[in-house]
């Protein structure tokens, strides 16, 4: 999944009966994009790149960083385009749940020698919605990437996850993680909705629900009492009612 997602391809538009509306990257239209085996893996002679491709497990609170270089002398590499997608299997969640990831994972990129953070899917801010994650950008002999993935407030202990790397890259292990790792900012982006709204939202369902039944619980008893009541009057009564 993870590696058709990161060498999908843009589409220009979609035909609507007799004319061709026009998309944008990552609209409810295209999404990913359409797959193309040709941008997704390394298929010498007809193209020319490299895919680098890790299978990794995460903590929570925890920073996975890979260093990335980028260097089109080495094989003659000339693709201009440096993809990375992250994708991970989220456990199930609830129905009709407002913020449904339950395994956050962010993915970002540093530029080396600059404080440009560059953030997945056309966002200005990290993604907490979704559990496929991709940056796609044009680069140039020699630049420099940090590519991270951190754990934000997970419901498990840990979560599995797949990074692939496609372009003219150097392998992620010649390039490793720095010593002092940027502080974590987890859920900056103010247009954040974690999962404390699905468990305030529970808890006041669940308090408006006890509310409801104690109400219906004290109506139902308080008829009992004054049918008891009435059946006790008759009973005592020794002139019939007109």
């Amino acid at each position: 999944k993870a590696v058709l997602m990161n060498g999908a391809q843009y589409l220009k538009g979609i035909q609507n009966v007799a004319s061709v509306d026009s998309v944008s990257p990552y609209d409810n239209n295209q999404n990913m994009g359409r797959i193309s085996l040709m941008d997704s893996l390394p298929l010498r002679p007809y193209n020319n790149f490299n895919a680098i491709i890790r299978d990794e497990k995460i903590s929570d609170g925890d920073v996975h960083r890979y260093g990335i270089k980028i260097d089109t002398t080495t094989e003659s590499c000339t693709r201009e385009e440096f993809s990375v997608t992250l994708v991970w299997a989220d456990p199930p969640g609830a129905s009709n749940c407002r913020a449904c990831v339950l395994n956050n994972l962010d993915l970002y990129m540093n530029i080396a020698g600059t404080n440009n953070t560059i953030f997945p899917n056309g966002n200005a801010g990290r993604d907490h919605f979704n559990n496929a994650e991709r940056i796609r950008l044009t680069v140039m002999d020699g630049d420099a990437f940090t590519v991270s993935v951190e754990a934000c407030d997970l419901s498990t202990k840990s979560q599995r996850y797949a990074l692939v790397v496609t372009g003219c890259v150097v392998s992620l292990a010649q390039y490793p993680t720095p010593v002092v790792p940027p502080p974590s900012k987890c859920f900056e982006n103010p247009a954040v909705v974690d999962n404390s709204s699905n468990k305030t939202l529970y808890v006041g369902i669940i308090s408006g629900s006890i509310v409801v039944v104690a109400i219906c619980f004290a109506f139902i008893l308080s008829r009992s009492r004054d049918n008891e009541s009435r059946r006790t009057m008759f009973s005592d009564s020794t002139q019939p009612l007109v």
